[in-house]
């Protein structure tokens, strides 16, 4: 059975969503190829666009604003995935 209630922010789990990645392809557990964590950013920030599009009721808005914040601290190199802890 799906629920769609969480246990946790979504704008954390936004945050994540980016975050997690970067961070894994940094520590070299990730493929050599940025394509890669680029696929992941797109797929979150698409799932969570198409989300917020259809009034689902997960919290669509809240990831999206983590998804922002994330790429607004990996983009200028300012990475650290203890951020999320803020939220």
């Amino acid at each position: 059975m799906r629920t769609c209630r969480s246990r946790g922010s979504g704008r954390r789990f936004g945050y994540a969503q980016v975050m997690n990645p970067n961070y894994l392809y940094r520590k070299g557990e990730m493929s050599a190829f940025p394509e890669v964590l680029l696929t992941h950013w797109l797929k979150s920030l698409a799932s969570n666009l198409k989300g917020a599009r259809l009034s689902d009721p997960i919290d669509r808005w809240g990831r999206l604003a983590g998804n922002a914040e994330a790429l607004c601290d990996v983009l200028p190199g300012q990475a650290d995935p203890r951020r999320a802890e803020q939220f």
